[in-house]
C-alpha cells in the first residue's frame, strides 16, 4: 500500500504518516521506483505509534520506547520521562 491507500484505508492523516517518516520510524520501508510501499508490518508498526500518539507520548519517548522494546528491555516505561508515564498511566 502507498501513503494515500494508508490513510484512506486506516484513517490517519497524510501529513501524521509523514511526520513519522521523517522522525525515521518507517526508514526501512521498501521504496519501488523512489515511492515508499508498505507492508503489513509497517502498518502494524504506525498502528502502534497512533496508540501512543493517542495517549499523549511525545516523539521523543517513542523513539526510547521503540529502541527499548527492540533491545529486549522489559521494563521500558521505567525509563520513559516522568510526565509521559505517569499521562500514560
Amino acid at each position: 500500500m502507498n501513503i494515500n491507500e494508508i490513510s484512506l484505508a486506516y484513517n490517519v492523516p497524510i501529513d501524521c504518516i509523514q511526520d513519522f517518516e521523517n522522525q525515521g520510524f518507517f526508514d526501512e520501508v521498501k521504496q519501488i521506483n523512489g515511492k515508499k510501499i508498505y507492508e503489513e508490518k509497517d502498518i502494524q508498526k504506525l498502528s502502534f505509534l497512533m496508540t501512543l500518539k493517542n495517549v499523549g507520548m511525545s516523539i521523543q519517548d517513542m523513539k526510547k520506547y521503540i529502541q527499548y522494546i527492540s533491545e529486549g528491555d522489559s521494563l521500558s516505561l521505567i525509563h520513559i520521562s516522568e510526565p509521559t508515564r505517569l499521562d500514560v498511566i
